[in-house]
């Protein structure tokens, strides 16, 4: 009860406006039924109020009516003696309208909290209107003090609106027996917890993050309270928003670190995500097999987490009553048995198993449906409902038993490829594939010496692989022996449809549990699991994916095999190795938080009491219009901007997950006015996403993830994004990390009709080693000449209007804000052109880094870099690539754009420099060896005078 300030005991509202005869005119009868209503649900005797606030409307109709109301309730049966005090905060603040309502009622609990009620002022005239001597109320003229008595004081909360609207909340004090939570600042400092922060804007977090960081550091406030009872506050107490960030910490000084490190930019580590939404997508929980075990795995849960005990408990008793033994003596190490082999680890590990989920479960990650891979499919059978616990601590234990019985008669290896490619080097059937795992990874069973044969052939092929540390051979011929025994055993195995599906990775497909018979677990251990195929299947539809073991083993390959279909899905574990597992789930816990996932708080938060917080910080805006002259470009952002505005292509993030992947989607159509001016660029009359929108959004994404300019490298275009009207189609961004400070960033798109994800453009963005937009222009490097250079060479002049009219005759319909190159400049092999920025693109300019259409038109100078073209040999382009780009500063509406032809060792493209100014001179954006491709194949250069173009231009600066 710590921080109640007042308890609400019930409310009602009603509208009766039509009573009066007259709408703006209140009425006796509305009035007393909504107060009789209000008290009814709370269970209390009016009689017994010891004040009320009123709405006090201060008029000649409205006081008589309220009050006479007010008298007919709350005098029913009150002693003589006993009278209740009336007033309005309307006399001490004034009217305040729509939020006079809520004004009332704090200043009710604050009279309720102190045992005091403030006078009312300015009433040394009452109204003449109201019969005083015969009713049992009096407005108070001093301070009153308010008697304490069992269960506290009663006020009542008066509030009405135009047309009859009536309201009233009956309030009592807040009870002198609420419990003081223990003194537990000393709490143990070895526990994790998670602490969740949350605002309605990403500066409204940050600010947040500020405030938390004060109240946690050393001489702040919050190191007064435990760090348990912040966190149980922060997540239990607290609306979660739609900016998120999750921390995972044991100790104030912890937390207060990674705040402070996220302020200054660096999230590593963190969980942290944007424009959350509620979760829609499923959640599959992923039962891996044998492998993810390590010592003393899970003890610290089961001396902690009530669900991880009693699970574990129940698993315990089971396996004990089938096989003799005890799971949780073994993972205490109290039993003799040893502990590595197979009829020991399984049993142990499928008991691991559910706890894990049952300890999820109870924190409110609840499944959709489940995955089991080899030997987990025996937790999956339970968590699903197909078997009961008994049954699968029978399958379990008899398929371990039988497995262990083939020790020493094979081997396993993993081989970084996929079956398929596999399978190609196989010749007989002494080793086969026994689980397909991922595109890129494959387990093989067979006989050691066979298997070793055919690992010597990938040694020749630089594949990469290694041995699996277990001497038998599951799912492979070595269990054909195994599989009739064990089909025997298993025969009073009756299995049913469970309460959730099931994606086999026997059958590569979805079932209710009801198969799971005796045949099944079978061919369980006979025949190879399809991993890659289930998570095919289950990513079908949008799916987050949990795996549930003492060790990740599956979560790249989920990745893996998501990336290969292109989709984009969170794969998060549960334990990991030499981890406290608290730690290890609190952070696999924080990304599906920062996912949209719902959490059971008060489980995960169990034991922790309410303690005050930082306020959720305001976010002041001006609203003040200051009218731009007509034609006026419209005020740039800067840095130091509130919120910067929503992206027009890249929109919301979707999710971050433990890996530190971004994910963004968005919806592109020619109806939509941010994207309407699209329809300029054409190629043969169809609309296409320009080359230069994939450099904005692959820079716009970089930006986001590393919170600094980002340098786009490595620019390749797969497949061109064709736009027609009326077609909307669904844009997909994921920024991948492959390495420190850097990502790879991959567009894709899908139509509704779609079902899979087509690739369009990829690069990789790293932190730009030019300055900030910010900052000074950078230095010059090889080939980024001053302005002043390119203008003294370049001084053959075309039109842009003759520029674009030649074009266009190839089939390069460049029109509207394409058309941005005003005039041409050239020399041999190099070319300046003057962008001017058209007004329709003025106000759209603060939405990107760089607009597309002007860095379309920059790139389009390249084409009079490039060596003379005979008339009529020209043909169609497209961007085909590029080393890099580098937005350095917003555009200014007149740019200055320079091109310098580079050798192309290709003869179906062209390729050059360019760079970009302001009319200053300042360095705007730079793109290296951007290539531009030619449709129809090969160049349509005449050899003659390319040769002598190329002649000319051979120097001892050009690049090799």
């Amino acid at each position: 009860m710590t921080g109640v300030r007042a308890v609400i005991r019930g409310s009602a509202v009603g509208n009766d406006g039509q009573t009066s005869g007259y709408l703006a005119t209140p009425a006796h009868e509305g009035q007393r039924t909504v107060l009789e209503r209000a008290y009814l649900t709370a269970g209390l005797d009016p009689a017994q109020v010891d004040f009320v606030e009123a709405h006090g409307t201060g008029t000649a109709s409205g006081d008589p009516v309220e009050l006479s109301s007010l008298a007919a309730v709350l005098g029913r049966g009150r002693h003589p003696d006993r009278l209740c005090y009336v007033g309005s905060v309307k006399t001490n603040i004034g009217h305040t309208e729509a939020a006079a309502g809520l004004a009332g009622l704090i200043k009710a609990t604050l009279a309720l909290e102190n045992a005091l009620l403030p006078p009312s002022l300015h009433s040394g005239e009452p109204n003449p209107e109201v019969d005083w001597e015969n009713i049992p109320l009096r407005v108070p003229t001093r301070s009153v003090t308010l008697a304490r008595r069992t269960g506290g004081a009663l006020a009542g909360v008066n509030s009405f609106g135009i047309g009859g609207s009536n309201a009233h909340v009956v309030l009592s004090a807040r009870p002198d027996t609420a419990p003081v939570p223990p003194d537990r600042a000393q709490d143990p400092p070895d526990v994790p917890q998670l602490l969740t922060l949350s605002a309605a804007s990403g500066n409204g977090l940050r600010d947040l993050a500020r405030a938390y960081a004060d109240f946690l550091a050393p001489e702040g406030p919050g190191r007064a309270s435990s760090f348990r009872d912040i966190c149980f506050s922060a997540s239990v107490c607290r609306e979660h928003r739609e900016n998120r960030i999750a921390i995972v910490a044991t100790t104030h000084e912890q937390a207060c670190t990674a705040l402070n490190s996220f302020l200054d930019g660096d999230t590593a580590g963190l969980c942290l995500a944007d424009d959350v939404e509620t979760l829609t997508a499923r959640v599959a929980f992923v039962f891996p097999g044998q492998g993810s075990q390590w010592e003393s795995m899970g003890r610290d849960l089961y001396a902690s987490e009530p669900a991880f005990r009693a699970a574990l408990d129940a698993c315990d008793a089971a396996v004990q009553a089938e096989a003799g033994w005890s799971p949780v003596e073994v993972l205490y190490g109290r039993d003799e048995k040893q502990a590595t082999a197979p009829d020991i680890v399984q049993p142990t590990l499928w008991a691991m198993e559910v706890a894990l989920a049952a300890l999820w479960r109870s924190w409110g990650i609840e499944p959709d449906v489940v995955i089991g891979h080899s030997m987990g499919e025996a937790a999956a059978a339970y968590v699903s409902g197909a078997l009961p616990l008994a049954d699968c601590a029978a399958v379990i234990c008899r398929r371990s038993s039988l497995a262990a019985r083939t020790s020493g008669q094979g081997a396993m290896a993993w081989v970084e490829l996929g079956a398929d490619d596999v399978r190609e080097a196989l010749d007989d059937d002494e080793v086969c594939v026994a689980a397909a795992n991922s595109p890129t990874s494959t387990l093989l069973s067979g006989e050691r010496g066979p298997l070793d044969r055919v690992l010597k052939q990938f040694d020749t092929r630089d594949v990469f692989h290694r041995w699996v540390k277990v001497d038998y051979a599951s799912h492979g011929r070595q269990m054909e022996p195994v599989r009739e025994e064990l089909l025997t055993s298993l025969s009073d195995v009756v299995p049913h449809s469970g309460r959730l599906p099931v994606i086999s990775t026997l059958l590569t497909r979805t079932i209710d549990g009801s198969q799971m018979n005796a045949d099944y677990w079978a061919r369980n251990i006979r025949e190879p699991v399809d991993f890659v195929g289930a998570v095919r299947q289950a990513l079908r539809e949008e799916t987050l994916f949990v795996e549930i073991s003492p060790h990740p083993l599956l979560t790249e390959a989920i990745a893996e095999t998501a990336d290969q279909t292109g989709r984009s899905t969170l794969a998060v574990g549960s334990l990991r190795r030499k981890e406290t597992g608290r730690g290890s789930l609190l952070r696999s816990l924080g990304s599906l938080y920062t996912a949209g996932a719902p959490v059971r708080w008060e489980a995960v938060a169990e034991g922790g009491s309410y303690v005050p917080l930082p306020h959720y910080p305001w976010q002041r805006e001006s609203f003040w219009l200051t009218p731009a002259p007509t034609g006026a470009p419209q005020p740039r952002r800067t840095a130091e901007s509130a919120t910067p505005p929503r992206h027009p292509l890249l929109a919301t993030r979707m999710s971050t997950d433990e890996e530190g992947a971004h994910e963004w989607r968005s919806t592109l159509a020619l109806s939509a006015h941010e994207h309407a001016y699209l329809r300029g660029h054409r190629v043969e009359g169809t609309v296409i996403l320009p080359g230069t929108a994939y450099v904005e959004i692959i820079s716009a994404a970089g930006r986001a993830v590393l919170g600094t300019t980002a340098r786009v490298e490595d620019i390749a275009y797969h497949r061109a994004l064709f736009l027609d009207d009326g077609d909307e189609i669904e844009l997909k961004v994921t920024a991948r990390p492959i390495g420190t400070g850097r990502y790879k960033v991959r567009v894709l798109g899908r139509t509704p009709d779609d079902r899979e994800w087509t690739l369009h453009g990829e690069a990789a963005a790293t932190a730009a080693d030019e300055p900030a937009r910010t900052g000074t222009p950078a230095p010059a490097t090889d080939h980024t000449d001053s302005l002043a250079d390119a203008k003294r060479r370049c001084t053959r002049h075309r039109s842009g209007d003759d520029f674009y009219a030649d074009h266009a005759r190839t089939g390069n319909e460049w029109g509207g804000v394409f058309r941005g190159l005003k005039d041409v400049w050239t020399a041999p092999g190099e070319s300046l052109g003057l962008i001017e920025c058209p007004e329709e693109l003025l106000g759209e300019l603060d939405s990107y880094a760089f607009h597309p259409a002007l860095l379309d038109a920059a790139g389009q100078c390249l084409l009079s870099a490039r060596p003379p073209v005979p008339d009529g040999r020209d043909q169609l382009i497209v961007a085909g690539s590029a080393d890099s780009a580098t937005l350095l500063r917003p555009p200014t509406r007149r740019l200055w754009t320079h091109a310098r032809a580079l050798p192309s060792p290709r003869d179906d493209s062209f390729r050059g420099d360019i760079t970009i100014y302001d009319d200053h001179g300042r360095l705007t954006a730079i793109l290296r060896g951007f290539r531009l491709q030619y449709l129809l194949g090969a160049a349509p250069h005449d050899p003659v005078e390319e040769t002598r173009h190329n002649r000319e231009e051979r120097t001892p600066d050009d690049r090799p």
